[in-house]
């Protein structure tokens, strides 16, 4: 059985990867300083969890945290959304509209998806920043403004720039400190304690009794590429729990097209429940797990009734061999405690050669470190 995963914690934020490490030093260092930030990132992968803890760390934490989402609505709503109208100022309004960036006066605005945001919606944003002031849609005087915007976007902005869909002055407002967002599959070693939370607040909204993931579905959750990253991941662990609804979730809980996509189709989950899994297990269960813990259960290998494996993993006829060499890769370096010296001599490779295998799998470390 594998030992129990510490959730290492980071405000309402998750990770010990080294990349999630640096992320977490950015907030730091953000969010002492009442500057324009600007996080990059890929649909899914957090970006308003790092806004959050930014406004939460900073002087302005008392005040409002208000989150937009720029591409979420037509262009012609957003001057209204963001600054505001008058009753009467056009047709459908019907009373006074306060508008997002009044509503965060005193704290952050955050601008999500900024990059959609149409050239003239770009042009009053800036000389509002430059200004501290703006007119709401038929209005007659000009209100004042204090917040600290945080952007973010999923797209490359100086791309978006050379193309001319956004202005180089307005970018250049946004990125005085720029935050870089990892994808999920480039922090897979965050998968474990990922899990274990998603798992904790599941259990919790509701009450499941879910003990954790085997082995052998950890590996195959840390085969996936997950394009759809934290929301996704978060997704198929609610789709497994509600066909597991207690014990272990295994490789035949988890949806078909994530099996399918990591080479086990044949272990393949399905839309019914599984009313037979809450038995399965020959180990004596755990105590249920309190929602505030920091803490994953041990979890013990698929079929242990019938297979006593020490430390090591169990793979299925079908599976491909990138991808057992890839899940026993990771679980020669979780028994070695993540020592690449010590792991490359176990798998009889030399430590350049470890290191080549985890940056064709997303894992770019500096073997030199």
């Amino acid at each position: 059985m594998s030992s129990s995963v510490e959730i290492k914690r980071f405000g309402s934020m998750i990770g010990g990867s080294r990349r999630m490490r640096k992320v977490f030093s950015r907030i730091r260092k953000g969010a002492v300083v009442d500057m324009p930030v600007l996080i990059v990132g890929e649909t899914g992968s957090g970006k308003e969890l790092v806004a959050r803890e930014l406004h939460r760390r900073s002087t302005r934490a008392g005040k409002p945290f208000v989150a937009f989402n720029t591409g979420a609505i037509t262009p012609d709503l957003v001057a209204s959304e963001l600054f505001g109208h008058k009753k009467g100022a056009f047709t459908g309004a019907t009373e006074d509209k306060v508008g997002r960036l009044r509503e965060a006066h005193g704290g952050t605005l955050f601008l999500d998806e900024i990059g959609t945001m149409e050239a003239k919606m770009q042009v009053s944003l800036l000389r509002a920043l430059d200004e501290g002031m703006i007119r709401p849609l038929g209005a007659k005087q000009d209100a004042p403004i204090d917040f600290r915007l945080v952007a973010a976007t999923n797209e490359n902005l100086e791309a978006a720039v050379s193309d001319g869909r956004f202005r180089d002055d307005l970018l250049y407002r946004l990125q005085v400190l720029s935050i870089h967002l990892p994808p999920l599959r480039r922090r897979l070693d965050d998968i474990p304690m990922l899990c274990a939370d998603f798992i904790l607040g599941i259990n919790d909204e509701y009450h499941f009794d879910i003990k954790g993931v085997s082995e052998e579905a950890m590996a195959v959750l840390q085969t996936y590429e997950w394009p759809g990253n934290l929301r996704e991941l978060k997704n198929v662990l609610a789709q497994a729990t509600v066909t597991a609804t207690s014990g272990y979730i295994k490789v035949s809980h988890l949806p078909g097209r994530i099996v399918g996509a990591v080479g086990l189709g044949g272990l393949a989950g399905d839309s019914t429940f599984d009313g037979d899994s809450a038995g399965d297990f020959s180990v004596e269960d755990n105590q249920p797990v309190a929602p505030q813990s920091s803490t994953a259960p041990e979890v013990p290998t698929e079929g242990a009734e019938t297979r006593q494996v020490e430390d090591g993993l169990f793979v299925p006829v079908g599976t491909t061999l990138d991808a057992v060499q890839r899940a026993y890769t990771f679980k020669t370096l979780e028994h070695c405690n993540n020592n690449k010296t010590q792991a490359a001599k176990l798998l009889n490779v030399s430590r350049k050669a470890l290191y080549d295998k985890l940056l064709r799998w997303g894992d770019d470390k500096n073997p030199n470190q």
